[in-house]
C-alpha cells in the first residue's frame, strides 16, 4: 500500500499498528497470588463458629486425612493450623479457581477422592437429588485414583520430570546474591559495594506424588448424555506454587553484623584488597578507554545514576465534522487533528550503576515460609500467620456414566490439543469466515489430569475422573452482544483452523465466566483488570470434546461451520 500511495484515506488506522506492542502470551492467574489472597481472607475472619471449626478438624483427622499419612507429607493432620482444615463446600471463603495450567510431569501421580455422597458411582438421578446435609454429617468415603497417561506420554512425562530435576540441581549450584550499592546518589564512594550471598534456597518440587479431591452433591454443574460434571475442591502441596522468601529487615541487620565482624577480625581489609586486585586484573584486560571515570585516591568506587525518559505516546484522532443539522460529515483530507488518545503515560526510569570494588559477604539469614512457622523471624511472626502446607482450588470434575467411552476420548484429546489452545494472548485475530477481529484468549479449559480407580473396583462401578478448569456457566445466546457472539463463534472457527472438528457443537458447550482468567483476585474484587480486553466483563471457553476428532475433509468442517453461523446469527 505504501508503494502505491494508498495511505491517505486511513492514515490514523494504519499508523496505530506501528505503535502497538507485538502480541505476547499472558499467563493465567498466578496460583501463588490466589493462595495468599485466600489465606488472608481466612485469617481475616472465616465466619465459622468455634464448635464448627473443632468438629471439622475432628472430621479431618478421622476421615479426610488418615493417620497412616507420614508426618513428612504436607497432608499430615499436624500441618493444619487453626482454623484449618476448613469444611469442604461450607466455608464462607471458598477457594479460588485454578486457572493456570500444570505441566504434565507435575500432575499428581495419585489422587485421594473424598466422596461422602458416593458420586463416583454415577447415578444420573443423584444430580437432581435434594442437596441437603452438611459435609460433617456424612461419612467420608476415600478412594485412591491414579493418573492415566498413554505409554508415549508417560515416557515424555518421565523425561520431563528428570529434566526438571536436573535443571533444579543446576540452579541450586548457582548461589543467589543481593547487590547493595554504597549510596543512591551519583559520585565517588568511600565504601565499596557489597554482594551478599544468600543461603541455598529450598528445593522446588519437580513432581507431585499425591493430591486430594473433595466431591459434594452441592457442587453440581451440569449433566449430559454421557457424563456429569461437579465443582470440586482440589488440594495440592502449597510449595508447588509458593516459594520461600527472605526478610529484607533481617538481611539489612545481618549485613551490618557481618561487616562489623569482618572488620574486627581484619578479614574485611583482606577481602577489600582481593577485590582491588580482581578489579585491576579485569581493568587491565579492557581497553584503556573503557572507563572515563576518574576516582580520587581516597575513594574506592563510583556510582552513576542514569535517568531514562520515556515520553508519553499519543495517537492523533481527527475530530468528526458536523453539518448544520448536527449530522456527522467526513473530514477533509487535510483536516487538522483536534483530538488525541493517550497510548502510554510518560515514565522516568532510574538505573544505578556501580564501578570498582565489590566485597562478598555471607550474612546469617534463612529462607522463610509461613507453612513452616519455625522459620519465621521476629519481623514476620506478627505479619505472616501460620498457614497449611497445602492449598485448595476450585476445579471441574467430570464423571462418566457407567462404561461410556466418551470421557476417555476427551482426556486423550486434551492431551493432544496444541499448546495454543490453552494460552491467553494480547491483541486480536481475524478468524475466517469472520471479518471482525476477536480477542485471543484460551480456547479450551486448562487440563489437570485424567484419573482412574486404583485398584479397579470389581463390585461396583467407579467412574474415572477428568479434572479441568472451572470456566463458568453455559451461555444464553439471546443475551449476548454482537461482539460476544463473534467471540463465541471465533472459538469454533479457531478450533477448525487448527484441524479439529467438535462433533457436538451446541450453545451448552460454550461457557461464560466473569472477569478475564488472567486477573488477580484483587483486580476481580475491584472490577479492574489490568490486562488487554479489560473492558470486556466476561470471557468464553469451548468445552465437551468426547466426540471431537481431527478432520481431513473440508466438507465436514463446512457443515459444522454453518451450525456455528446459524447459532450466532452470522450470515
Amino acid at each position: 500500500m505504501k508503494a502505491l500511495g494508498e495511505l491517505d484515506h486511513a492514515r490514523d488506522e494504519i499508523a496505530w499498528p506501528t505503535r502497538e506492542a507485538h502480541s505476547m502470551e499472558i499467563p493465567g492467574r498466578d496460583p501463588a497470588e490466589v493462595i495468599v489472597a485466600h489465606e488472608h481472607d481466612v485469617h481475616a475472619g472465616s465466619g465459622l463458629k468455634q464448635e464448627t471449626v473443632e468438629k471439622a478438624m475432628d472430621e479431618a483427622r478421622m476421615h479426610q486425612l488418615p493417620s497412616e499419612i507420614p508426618v513428612e507429607s504436607p497432608f499430615h493432620p499436624t500441618h493444619y493450623p487453626s482454623p484449618w482444615p476448613l469444611v469442604s463446600f461450607e466455608s464462607p471463603y471458598s477457594p479460588f479457581a485454578l486457572q493456570r495450567g500444570i505441566p504434565t510431569h507435575t500432575l499428581p501421580k495419585k489422587l485421594h477422592i473424598h466422596d461422602p455422597w458416593n458420586l463416583v458411582n454415577v447415578d444420573s438421578n443423584d444430580f437432581y437429588a435434594t442437596r441437603e446435609g452438611s459435609w460433617t454429617s456424612k461419612i467420608d468415603h476415600v478412594r485412591t485414583y491414579t493418573l492415566s497417561l498413554s505409554p508415549e506420554l508417560e515416557i515424555l512425562a518421565h523425561a520431563a520430570s528428570k529434566a526438571a530435576a536436573a535443571a533444579e540441581d543446576e540452579a541450586l549450584k548457582l548461589p543467589e546474591t543481593v547487590f547493595i550499592s554504597p549510596q543512591g546518589t551519583e559520585g565517588p564512594t568511600k565504601q565499596p559495594a557489597i554482594r551478599a550471598f544468600l543461603p541455598e534456597r529450598p528445593r522446588k518440587p519437580t513432581e507431585v506424588p499425591e493430591a486430594h479431591l473433595y466431591l459434594s452433591l452441592k457442587g453440581g454443574l451440569g449433566t449430559g448424555h454421557h457424563s456429569i460434571v461437579y465443582e470440586a475442591e482440589l488440594e495440592l502441596p502449597r510449595d508447588l506454587f509458593c516459594e520461600s522468601t527472605y526478610c529484607q529487615s533481617c538481611l539489612d541487620e545481618q549485613i551490618i553484623v557481618e561487616v562489623d565482624r569482618l572488620k574486627e577480625s581484619g578479614e574485611w581489609e583482606r577481602r577489600l584488597n582481593e577485590a582491588a586486585k580482581e578489579y585491576q586484573t579485569t581493568e587491565s584486560r579492557d581497553s584503556p578507554s573503557s572507563s572515563s571515570i576518574q576516582i580520587p585516591p581516597r575513594y574506592v568506587g563510583f556510582v552513576r545514576v542514569i535517568l531514562e525518559h520515556v515520553p508519553m505516546q499519543t495517537m492523533d484522532m481527527v475530530a468528526p465534522a458536523r453539518g448544520e443539522s448536527g449530522e456527522t460529515m467526513a473530514p477533509a483530507a487535510d483536516a487538522p487533528s483536534q483530538h488525541f488518545a493517550c497510548v502510554s503515560e510518560p515514565l522516568i526510569k532510574r538505573y544505578v550503576q556501580y564501578e570498582r570494588l565489590i566485597v562478598p559477604i555471607h550474612p546469617n539469614i534463612q529462607w522463610q515460609n509461613p507453612s513452616f512457622p519455625q522459620t519465621l523471624c521476629e519481623h514476620n511472626v506478627g505479619k505472616l500467620k501460620p498457614v497449611p502446607r497445602t492449598a485448595r482450588f476450585h476445579v471441574a470434575a467430570k464423571l462418566s456414566l457407567p462404561y461410556d467411552p466418551h470421557l476417555e476420548r476427551e482426556a486423550h484429546n486434551y492431551l493432544n490439543f496444541p499448546s495454543h489452545f490453552f494460552q491467553h494472548w494480547t491483541g486480536y485475530n481475524v478468524v475466517p469466515p469472520l471479518h471482525d477481529p476477536t480477542p485471543v484468549g484460551a480456547l479450551v479449559p486448562q487440563f489437570f489430569g485424567y484419573y482412574k480407580p486404583d485398584p479397579p473396583s470389581e463390585n461396583e462401578y467407579c467412574s474415572p475422573i477428568l479434572l479441568i478448569e472451572h470456566c463458568g456457566k453455559p451461555i444464553s445466546v439471546e443475551k449476548l452482544s454482537t461482539d460476544d457472539r463473534h467471540e463465541c463463534a471465533a472459538l469454533l472457527f479457531r478450533f477448525h483452523t487448527a484441524g479439529w472438528l467438535h462433533e457436538s457443537f451446541a450453545k451448552r458447550n460454550i461457557l461464560m465466566q466473569k472477569h478475564h482468567p488472567t486477573c488477580s483476585p484483587l483486580e476481580e474484587h475491584q472490577d479492574q483488570c489490568d490486562v488487554p480486553h479489560q473492558h470486556r466483563p466476561h470471557s468464553f471457553r469451548l468445552i465437551d470434546f468426547g466426540r471431537s476428532v481431527e478432520y481431513d475433509r473440508a466438507l465436514r468442517r463446512s457443515q459444522e461451520e454453518m451450525v456455528g453461523k446459524y447459532l450466532f446469527g452470522i450470515l
